[in-house]
């Protein structure tokens, strides 16, 4: 199972802040690589910079429907494409800590296969996500490598893009989508533990669910912080709690799923 070991790592935000102790409205770690532009067209810097959305590399044959093992960015970094032609929605997706790719499509590759969208799980270069264990940098540079590769694979609407993951996983899935407000559509996040602060710039939407008995990362000091918080800065969320521990269950993948391709959904839950 994900995030059977490493406790004290889950249970804090970058750079060993605990929890949910470091949220929206709240400085972003410096170092930024790159600028992006807010509403008013201002250079806006962030560490946690993936680029754009994957754009079609012209003249290059489509890749047939399946899984395969993308070259660039970390080994094992996995892309699904689906059997669908035209462009398509895509999901990356972050496993949690010590956790794989072939994790996050055991999570989410049955609802992205009814849906047919495209799924890039990606694998952290430690056994977390660089902002976990001291912040920005391999990761994000693997997962901008990833999107670049992952355009000569499959069409992207370039809309419909959406990070997601698990308990670290979606801590990093929260921190990247709303540190990329003009490539990033929606966030998918399951037990998240922490967010770390936005960007100016078109919000993400978000939907994030938690366990009401989970030990791992307990709801009350993580996701009831955290949802709050981003509902207070403007993001447009729908929360879900369910009984349960640190999981996944399969119907609020499928809610999830809905939320990202509905975008006329509006903030409910919680």
């Amino acid at each position: 199972m994900q995030d059977a070991q490493r406790d004290e790592d889950r249970d804090r935000g970058p750079a060993g802040v605990r929890g949910a102790d470091h949220g929206v409205g709240e400085a972003a770690p410096a170092g930024a690589d790159g600028p992006r532009r807010g509403d008013r067209g201002a250079a806006v810097r962030t560490p946690f910079d993936i680029g754009p959305a994957p754009a079609r590399t012209a003249g290059r044959e489509r890749r047939r429907a399946g899984t395969v093992e993308l070259s660039t960015g970390v080994p094992g970094t996995l892309l699904v494409v689906p059997e669908v032609d035209g462009p398509v929605p895509l999901l990356v997706f972050f496993h949690g800590s010590g956790g794989t790719p072939q994790q996050s499509l055991d999570l989410v590759g049955a609802a992205a296969e009814r849906h047919g969208t495209a799924v890039l799980a990606p694998r952290s270069t430690a056994h977390t996500w660089d902002v976990v264990v001291g912040g920005p940098g391999p990761d994000v540079a693997a997962v901008r490598r990833a999107l670049a590769e992952a355009a000569g694979h499959v069409d992207v609407e370039a809309s419909a893009l959406g990070v997601g993951g698990f308990s670290d996983g979606a801590s990093y899935a929260l921190t990247v989508g709303l540190a990329n407000p003009g490539t990033v559509g929606c966030v998918l996040a399951f037990s998240p533990g922490f967010v770390v602060d936005g960007v100016p710039g078109r919000r993400p939407r978000c939907f994030v669910s938690h366990g009401t008995a989970d030990r791992v990362l307990p709801i009350d000091r993580t996701s009831r912080v955290v949802v709050p918080r981003l509902r207070g800065s403007g993001y447009d969320v729908q929360y879900r709690e369910f009984d349960g521990g640190h999981e996944v269950p399969a119907d609020a993948v499928e809610a999830a799923f809905a939320w990202w391709l509905t975008p006329g959904a509006g903030a409910g839950g919680g």
